[in-house]
């Protein structure tokens, strides 16, 4: 299952469902290139001539609907963080081992 959504302004949100989280986060990460192979062009007040996109994602697995507010505040840092690093990057964050 997916579900995408606008979450404001330029950003958009998703939840991706995968029995695979590994493989289904690169595949996400390597959306980066393939947007910027499509050379969609940009209004003309941006100086960057095409489309670029930065992701953040957080895999884990979701054993209840409490942490829901954990996954955003995690996605949304890697978000921030993917865009400090410049444009066009692509942030995984994975939960840390439960000791």
């Amino acid at each position: 299952m997916i579900w995408c959504f606008e979450w404001g302004g330029e950003e958009f949100a998703g939840i991706l469902v995968s029995d695979t989280p590994n493989e289904t986060s690169e595949w996400l990460a390597q959306l980066t290139h393939e947007v910027e192979r499509l050379k969609i062009p940009h209004s003309p007040v941006v100086k960057e001539p095409f489309l670029t996109i930065s992701i953040g994602i957080f895999s884990a697995q979701v054993n209840d609907l409490s942490c829901i507010n954990t996954i955003y505040k995690t996605a949304d840092k890697a978000l921030y963080q993917a865009k400090f690093q410049g444009r066009n990057q692509a942030v995984i964050v994975k939960p840390l081992p439960r000791s």
